[in-house]
């Protein structure tokens, strides 16, 4: 009898313990199903879910942690200010019950990584939302959670997501702003940045979707490497096809690949969905599809695209360079007088980005010009773009036939250097880059400073240090020059590179 009572304790217990086990077994196969709804891009059913969860487990700041990414994707696609303020709600929500549930468990490890994560994205939100100040205090707030969860849990790999991407994107910062930084305790390091998001791909639970987007994107802006950004891309494409920030993405890194009737069926795939959650970036694909079909000289449908961009896209941000792209079209066609209108237009649009202050200044030099040769080059530069390098070598090979200005020589020879570059001759790359560098020029600086910048490469790849950092170091005396900012980006990544042997 005492046998038979132990045994039905003994069976009620473990009933009890199994079904515990069970129902927090769901609850995570649940929370992790709908996490990969935001990242497929199934707002409102993720939503819905996320909403039911948390009411569901009102210990665990998870949900609410998601939901606000839900709005974090929207604002950095449509810069909705609706988004904005339910980003700040729930957020505010997650930060509230999240530290109430540390004051009760110091050991709640994962109320840690919902704190480092959303004063990450609070700090990427106010910074997109030029709140400077605040950006800076949910930077440090994030900072501070990430390295308590590291120091009490360094195998809770998800916490080096926030620390990657701060060291990554503070050692961006330009070196007066960084003074300002460091009296809040916050400073950049690239290589501690690319090693921590590595982790979080490698190892991480739920933060390694993040990681691998934000490490595509390192790769392709800062360490130039353009395949491996598109390897990651191209697998969240596979798990997330509805994610069309994925989508556009990796269609971007195909175009720098060369590759760009890959690319186009990317892009058309965004263009032929009936919805699109963020829809600036139908209106961008449109662009995109643009510069595919003008590289590739299909200047007939480089213009329908570029029109219908330019009738759907509120900002003024790239149309410029879209205006300026139809004026070379046109001209092509045969249509001087089209030409000349779109390029005089280009110049009417008042934008801020690098790419569209380039090419407005080239408008006015074919506008005020019968530039000729400004029309070839840009055709010998729409060959290197669409890979055709050989072909860009013979067409620059034309334009340093004739007789040219300091100017024109500049461009052209880094160009066919570039041409050359892509190809691997680097014989021969050395030579047209090290050329342009003689010529006197007050115009064309950038096409210098890109000179420097691939010879730099060429050394560091056949491991000439010392060489890459000199003309490292003379690229960054160089100044008032186009894309000025950009290369000195990429110049300090390389000296980065090669000062910590990475």
């Amino acid at each position: 009898m005492i046998i038979l009572r132990v045994l039905i304790l003994l069976f009620f217990f473990y009933s009890i313990t199994y079904s515990f086990q069970n129902s927090y077994q769901d609850y995570e196969t649940r929370l992790r199903k709908t996490i990969d709804l935001v990242f497929d891009f199934n707002f409102k059913e993720a939503e819905s879910e996320l909403t039911k969860l948390s009411n569901l487990d009102k210990t665990d700041g998870r949900p609410l942690l998601y939901i606000s990414l839900i709005y974090v994707w929207k604002f950095i696609g449509d810069k909705n200010q609706s988004d904005f303020k339910n980003f700040e709600n729930y957020s505010n929500q997650t930060i509230q019950l999240a530290e109430s549930q540390i004051k009760n468990n110091p050991n709640d490890y994962n109320s840690y990584f919902v704190l480092s994560s959303i004063y990450g994205y609070r700090a990427m939100m106010f910074f997109m939302n030029r709140n400077y100040m605040s950006g800076i205090w949910a930077a440090k707030k994030s900072m501070s959670w990430t390295n308590e969860l590291i120091e009490k849990n360094s195998k809770y790999y998800d916490a080096y997501l926030w620390r990657g991407l701060f060291n990554f994107s503070l050692y961006q910062v330009p070196s007066g702003f960084k003074s300002v930084l460091s009296m809040f305790g916050l400073k950049g390091d690239i290589k501690q940045g690319f090693n921590d998001l590595r982790k979080v791909v490698n190892h991480g639970d739920l933060a390694k979707v993040e990681a691998k987007y934000f490490l595509s994107q390192f790769y392709s802006s800062m360490l130039v490497d353009n395949k491996k950004a598109y390897e990651l891309l191209n697998q969240l494409v596979i798990d997330y096809p509805n994610n069309v920030l994925f989508v556009y993405s990796a269609a971007i890194e195909l175009m720098k690949l060369h590759k760009l009737n890959q690319a186009k069926q990317l892009l058309q795939s965004i263009l032929s969905r009936n919805t699109v959650e963020i829809s600036a970036i139908k209106d961008l694909t449109q662009f995109l599809l643009g510069d595919c079909a003008f590289y590739s000289l299909d200047v007939e449908n480089a213009v329908e695209y570029y029109t219908r961009f330019l009738n759907s896209y509120k900002d003024n941000q790239y149309k410029p360079t879209a205006n300026f792209r139809i004026g070379i079209s046109y001209y092509f066609l045969g249509d001087k007088n089209k030409a000349k209108a779109f390029l005089s237009k280009s110049l009417t649009i008042s934008s801020r980005i690098e790419e569209d202050k380039f090419h407005q200044r080239y408008a006015k030099l074919m506008v005020e010009n019968n530039a000729e040769t400004l029309f070839k080059i840009f055709e010998g530069w729409n060959y290197l773009r669409a890979g055709k390098f050989k072909q860009a070598i013979s067409s620059f090979d034309s334009i340093l036939n004739s007789d040219l200005n300091h100017d024109i020589k500049v461009v052209t020879r880094y160009l066919r250097g570039l041409s050359y570059y892509k190809l691997e001759d680097f014989q021969n790359a050395r030579k047209d880059l090290k050329e342009c560098l003689k010529y006197d020029t007050n115009n064309e600086t950038w096409a210098k400073a890109f000179s420097y910048l691939y010879l730099a490469r060429i050394e560091f790849i056949l491991k000439n240090f010392q060489l890459a950092e000199n003309y490292l170091s003379k690229l960054m005396d160089l100044e008032g020059f186009d894309f000025e900012n950009s290369v000195k980006a990429q110049a300090k990544n390389l000296q980065s590179r090669i000062q910590n042997n990475f």
